[in-house]
């Protein structure tokens, strides 16, 4: 009877832990359950959305499994048909803090390596995953083995690492399902219409004007461009990007921030047939430069917020300086709300990256993160002292015995329009976050024209 009630107590302990029935022993681990034959496995939705059967224990605790399981299901799910027709939940795990870059190996997707947390040391994914699709394809079983081996390097402890170098990376995804190209810092389309005499367009806080861009073709950080043919004045312009998860048709943008992976850095060539146009849809881009690393959102910390990255993205072009941007200052669109835009008429596959358009700064100052934009300001900062002295050379002439002087400083040359971007121009392009550290490393590179005929 006591060799009864011990057995009924070890069933209990193990139920508790998520299986429904007795257990066994394997080789070195406890596996629990009974082989479900003959009866029907349910498909049950795991916290990232991805299905799994019911009779093997995938849910057992992570002493015994060696990580930390991110497929259980919660226990208010655990229960009931109407589990089975519950929209899916796109849960990130809580521990998921890793960098993660792809090196130049020969193939068309790269070697995937994790990077330390202060990108001096990495460290080849051998055993687990060779490219990061595998990992997105396969998120909830592949992540917590990467996450095990980031905790390794993050602490020093990791047998085979290597300093990590920039130079060697491709594009962290070199070769993505789908991209699209958004507008969530509406102040970009309207200080470009503005420079030009016109409206701003009436839709700026109602549609992001979501495209689709090229996607295939992912170059590393340190890459040099070379401008294409024919293009005699290429746009620069930097930006964030959202690497996701599946996504079903008509997501909620609040569902669709939890289906939120990876973020990247960009930095996007485009040709600028002119100056005319809306600035959502004169652009035609070619290329595109990915910063080293792309990290997962808890790698960030309290950086993100509400579907926004609060970082700071300092950009340098011929060795001036840009400005000082925050990235989530006047970010009108977040995250969410860009994805579910994407996501309106077709389903998401994992892997498909959604850019939010270049970064911008206040309506104030010239910090800029692209060519067009930077030109647009120093317009408007020159138009605005051109008013100002006007105003005051009529009002000293109404008025000669009060002689006020230009409240506004004259215009220095840092006020002209930068000239157009020409054969062998650098640039360079970094995210520093709160803490101040390089959050995905820095985009160094080196703009080649085509030799002429």
């Amino acid at each position: 009877m006591g060799i009864g009630r011990r057995r009924t107590g070890g069933l209990r302990r193990w139920q508790q832990h998520g299986c429904r029935s007795g257990f066994q022993r394997r080789g070195r681990g406890l596996h629990c359950g009974v082989e479900l034959r003959g009866l029907q496995q349910p498909q049950v939705h795991s916290r990232h959305g991805q299905g799994q059967q019911q009779g093997t224990c995938k849910s057992a605790p992570s002493s015994v499994q060696g990580h930390r399981n991110t497929g259980a299901v919660e226990p208010a799910e655990a229960a009931g048909p109407e589990i089975y027709n519950a929209p899916p939940r796109f849960d990130r795990s809580p521990a998921s803090t890793m960098k993660l870059a792809s090196y130049k190996d020969g193939s068309r997707d790269g070697q995937l390596v994790v990077v330390s947390r202060d990108l001096g040391l990495a460290h080849y994914a051998t055993g687990i995953a060779t490219r990061l699709q595998q990992v997105l394809d396969d998120w909830n079983y592949l992540a917590p083995l990467l996450q095990d081996l980031s905790e390794t390097l993050n602490h020093g402890k990791a047998r085979h690492a290597f300093a990590f170098e920039p130079q060697l990376c491709t594009a962290p995804l070199p070769r993505a399902f789908g991209r699209t190209l958004a507008g969530a810092w509406p102040a970009h389309r309207a200080l470009r219409a503005q420079a030009e005499g016109k409206d701003a367009p009436v839709d700026l806080k109602v549609d992001p004007v979501t495209r689709l861009c090229p996607g295939d073709w992912g170059v590393g950080a340190c890459d040099d461009m070379l401008l294409p043919a024919g293009v005699t004045q290429p746009e620069v312009a930097a930006g964030l990007a959202a690497v996701v998860a599946d996504l079903p048709a008509g997501v909620a943008p609040d569902l669709a921030l939890e289906g939120i992976r990876l973020l990247m850095l960009s930095v996007d060539w485009s040709a600028l047939p002119s100056m005319a146009g809306d600035p959502a849809t004169s652009l035609l881009p070619f290329a595109s430069h990915w910063a080293p690393v792309a990290v997962t959102l808890d790698e960030v910390g309290g950086g993100w917020q509400r579907g926004r990255l609060h970082a700071n993205l300092r950009m340098h072009c011929r060795g001036e300086a840009w400005g000082d941007i925050d990235c989530a200052q006047g970010m009108y669109f977040h995250f969410g709300q860009l994805i579910a835009d994407a996501a309106r008429l077709r389903p998401l596959r994992a892997g498909s990256i959604v850019s939010a358009g270049p970064v911008s700064g206040l309506p104030s100052g010239l910090a800029s993160a692209s060519w067009v934009e930077r030109a647009a300001r120093m317009q408007l900062a020159r138009r605005e002292w051109e008013t100002a002295a006007a105003d005051t050379a009529v009002e000293q002439a109404t008025t000669p015995r009060r002689r006020k002087q230009p409240t506004t400083p004259a215009p220095s040359d840092d006020h002209q329009a930068p000239a157009a971007l020409r054969d062998g121009d650098s640039l360079r392009i970094e995210v520093f976050g709160t803490d101040g550290m390089s959050v995905f490393g820095g985009i160094e590179q080196t703009l080649l024209m085509q030799p002429g005929d």
